[in-house]
């Protein structure tokens, strides 16, 4: 299985990147997280001694955006696959971003109480143990105020919608004036909407999951073309 899962990222991390830097749906879910962040905890933004941990950071765009936008913030990305983690080497080169090659189906090395932030997206239905994970992910984080966004694909949704979305909010237009992201979205459709099995949940699942693992739910939206589930949480 982690074979199989080097030989996937190894060959579709630029085909990856090009799409969801080119996804309206994407984008607008990174910045209505910004958005959520600033709501819930905008005083966080303001304190050197803040961090912030995207667990599963893929490609590494919501670091990027993040980073920009609050260059004070000491930011974490870490991910499974080595290849990735190399991959962002080259990407964050120069910048103030710290990687790490992390298991995330065991625990990390971090200390407990570390991280004020904890972002996690669509990575939990791709977990041996998302309890596990949480428990982890409770143990990190600061308590009674570090903050946990983690996003997961709904029950009964389609990815394809959020496809068809993308292209009646503009990413038709950007195919026009690039072909490549057409290659790399028949690339992605053939590799993940079809081939790729996802763990879908209920959000009565996530809440249990959560208050499980001593977190306690703040909120909880509809994202990324209304087909992911959204969920804001603090550690007890």
């Amino acid at each position: 299985m982690k074979s199989e899962k080097k030989d996937f990222w190894s060959s579709y991390l630029d085909d990856y990147d090009l799409i969801v830097q080119n996804s309206p749906s994407y984008n607008r879910m990174m910045s209505d997280i910004i958005e959520i962040i600033g709501e819930f905890r905008g005083d966080i933004l303001k304190r050197r001694a803040s961090r912030l941990l995207d667990a599963g950071t893929g490609t590494g765009n919501f670091l990027d955006r993040f980073k920009s936008l609050f260059p004070y913030v000491e930011v974490w990305g870490i991910d499974n696959q080595a290849e990735i983690i190399s991959y962002l080497e080259k990407k964050f080169f120069g910048r103030r971003v710290h990687l790490q090659n992390i298991d995330l189906d065991s625990s990390t090395p971090f200390k407990k109480n570390y991280f004020s932030i904890v972002v996690c997206l669509s990575v939990i239905w791709d977990v041996q143990s998302p309890e596990m994970l949480l428990r982890e992910f409770n143990r990190i984080l600061k308590r009674k105020e570090g903050l946990l966004i983690l996003t997961y694909p709904r029950k009964g949704s389609n990815r394809l919608k959020i496809f068809f979305s993308d292209l009646r909010h503009g990413l038709l237009n950007k195919m026009i004036r690039n072909p490549r992201i057409i290659s790399s979205f028949l690339v992605n459709i053939k590799r993940r909407y079809f081939s790729l099995r996802l763990r879908y949940f209920f959000q009565n699942d996530i809440r249990c999951l959560l208050e499980k693992t001593n977190f306690h739910i703040i909120d909880c939206r509809l994202t990324y073309s209304d087909q992911f589930e959204l969920i804001i949480a603090r550690a007890e």
